[in-house]
């Protein structure tokens, strides 16, 4: 039980951890908002969290454990009502569980090599070359998030000249961070798809709703990332990949700074990102476009 089935990598990646913790010899039961969500990523039995799905699950369950995720501040009153609830019906202690976010993302063990190039083939990338990773995020400003995209298209079409295959990564079936100022039709594949429109290339996608494990595999594969997502750059610093960010938030300046990668300047343009994709340390994407590049947080 938990703030699962959100669909939110955070979340999700949560619940990967804790699963992984009970071991293989248990065979566990979720109480989740999205039952077939949870069963669609994690590969486990889920049921709705209504009154009537718990009263008949915790009734005859051997153990109750209620996970404290990341995103459960949102729903503290809700975790605890569930914690009350399953102690009140199993009789039977229930253990809480809070998962460190700290290391959440880039501590996470990722999923074989092989699965994640077989998971890029399907989506129509190519694996066996140089692969630059894109990871959108709508912002409440709008003129934010046509830069992205314009941005992004740049980088894109510099690697696409470059021999490179380029991959989007869709992390949430939600837009931005779920704020009301952005509209819900603003989701990364949305934003993906007018990268490709932009860059005159189609760009693959890969998710949303993919386990996290196989998302940093993903991630772990490619020669450089370029993301607007504090989660993206975890999986990258994680994964060791070069990663560079839009500075415009404060969660993505602190995720680049702790990781010692490069941050786009408020009003980035395209000698930015090509010329750091062609600096040092990077697979070189475009020969003939150089610029100053980016600031390294130290």
């Amino acid at each position: 039980m938990g703030a699962v089935g959100t669909g939110e990598l955070r979340d999700e990646a949560a619940l990967a951890e804790v699963l992984r913790g009970l071991g293989r010899e248990v065979e566990p039961l979720l109480v989740a908002r999205n039952p077939d969500l949870v069963s669609v990523i994690h590969g486990v039995a889920a049921v709705p969290d209504t009154a009537r799905s718990m009263v008949d699950s915790v009734r005859w369950c051997d153990a109750v454990v209620v996970m404290e995720t990341p995103g459960a501040a949102r729903v503290a009153n809700r975790i605890g009502g569930l914690t009350a609830v399953a102690q009140a019906l199993s009789r039977r202690e229930v253990v809480r569980v809070r998962v460190d976010d700290r290391s959440l993302l880039s501590g996470l063990p990722a999923a074989p090599a092989e699965e994640a190039a077989n998971l890029l083939r399907g989506a129509g990338a190519d694996a066996g070359k140089p692969v630059l990773v894109v990871s959108p995020k709508a912002m409440a400003d709008e003129w934010q998030t046509l830069e992205q995209v314009r941005i992004l298209a740049v980088a894109a079409s510099a690697w696409l000249r470059g021999g490179g295959s380029v991959v989007g990564l869709a992390l949430s079936p939600n837009a931005g961070d779920g704020s009301h100022r952005i509209h819900r039709t603003r989701r990364d594949a949305v934003l993906l798809a007018e990268v490709a429109r932009a860059a005159k290339h189609p760009v693959p996608v890969v998710g949303p709703l993919v386990h996290p494990a196989l998302l940093k595999a993903v991630v772990a594969l490619a020669g450089v990332v370029v993301t607007a997502r504090p989660e993206t750059i975890e999986l990258a610093g994680g994964a060791g990949v070069p990663c560079l960010g839009f500075g415009w938030e404060r969660s993505v300046r602190e995720r680049l700074a702790e990781w010692d990668m490069s941050a786009l300047p408020e009003r980035p343009s395209a000698d930015d990102v090509c010329g750091w994709m062609a600096g040092p340390g990077v697979p070189a994407a475009e020969q003939g476009v150089t610029g100053g590049g980016p600031r390294r947080h130290r």
